[in-house]
């Protein structure tokens, strides 16, 4: 008799007794039972939390977080990959030389890292800037300060429960705002 690899489950081959089957079949059935669930895909392909079983897994495969149903609602498990990339406004670039914005849940909190550039021409003030994933937005909008690199100045910015991040006071064409640090309350 053979095992598989990932649950070492009982693979009858052509050599055994047929009554040793029953046996390692019971005891298979015990083990699948107990095992989880998974599945994957886009957040919005996600089966509604209802349609599963309670203790389902499912890894959001565009925002690297876990989930799990309890067969009322999905909660968050944890990341389950790296870091998750900002998706960036019209006119805003990641700075060179400095860590792309992106995005990470760390427990109940969301951490934010890399530098980014108005290329836009013009002054931004008041002007959202990034998209947070899906999954990493604050249950209310969440304010903070964060420094302009090229001016020292602080400029405010705003996390939306949509997902915009944007900055309250004005940013200068190729003027830089680093995000590292930056962390908000998922809840």
């Amino acid at each position: 008799m053979h095992t598989t690899s990932r649950l070492i489950l009982a693979q009858v081959d052509g050599t055994d007794e047929v009554s040793v089957f029953p046996a390692s079949f019971n005891a298979d059935m015990a083990t699948l039972d107990n095992a989880a669930i998974y599945s994957s895909g886009t957040l919005v392909a996600r089966p509604a939390a209802t349609a599963v079983v309670a203790g389902t897994l499912y890894l959001a495969t565009d925002t690297a977080l876990l989930y799990e149903s309890n067969g009322t609602v999905w909660q968050t498990v944890m990341l389950a990959g790296a870091w998750v990339s900002l998706t960036l406004e019209t006119g805003i670039i990641a700075a060179t030389g400095f860590r792309v914005p992106s995005a990470r849940l760390e427990g109940d909190v969301v951490r934010l890292k890399g530098v980014m550039e108005n290329n836009s021409g013009g002054t931004l003030t008041n002007a959202g800037f990034a998209i947070v994933p899906t999954g990493l937005r604050p249950s209310a909008s969440v304010y903070d300060e964060t420094p302009n690199i090229d001016t020292g100045a602080t400029c405010q910015i705003t996390v939306s429960t949509g997902g915009v991040t944007g900055v309250v006071d004005s940013v200068a064409n190729g003027n830089r705002i680093s995000l590292e640090g930056r962390t908000f309350p998922l809840t």
